[in-house]
């Protein structure tokens, strides 16, 4: 009787231990995309800030565009007037604060930047993991625009 109790106390705990792994893999999961879509509308609206005064357009047209939800002409006018864009995370004296910087070049000579700063924690987990692989206190990452291409499917 104590081996069979023992048994489904074992059987209930590994299963308990297992859900509970699943739940933090979700929450995990959650707040990578939280932190993500954090950065993601951070730089549309740098975005769309200057480019609505480029185009003389709205900035909420500008975020139809970056948002792939806009007519293909005027998509294509942002595209010719981004040269490129570029996000920069810098490790700071104190490890968990990240300056993270976005930076972009217009084919008319001139440019945008902005910077803020952000906890370890509230990095992408893809940025974490490269600061971690690298070893290096500057990441780079390209930042495309997604206009003209995803409008042609």
């Amino acid at each position: 009787m104590k081996l069979s109790s023992l048994f489904w106390l074992g059987l209930v705990g590994i299963t308990a231990t297992v859900a509970g792994g699943v739940l933090l893999s979700k929450f995990s999961e959650s707040a990578d995309m939280e932190n993500q879509q954090d950065l993601d509308t951070w730089v549309d609206h740098l975005l769309a800030e200057s480019l609505s005064k480029k185009l003389s357009i709205s900035s909420s047209s500008v975020m139809k565009i970056l948002n792939g939800s806009a007519d293909i002409e005027i998509a294509q006018e942002v595209s010719n007037l981004v040269r490129n864009a570029e996000l920069v995370f810098q490790r700071q004296s104190s490890e968990s604060i990240i300056k993270v910087s976005f930076s972009a070049r217009y084919k008319d000579g001139t440019s945008l930047s902005a910077t803020r700063e952000r906890s370890w924690d509230d990095l992408p987990s893809s940025i974490r993991r490269e600061f971690l692989k690298s070893g290096s206190r500057e990441i780079k990452v390209p930042w495309h625009l997604p206009l003209v291409d995803t409008q042609k499917n």
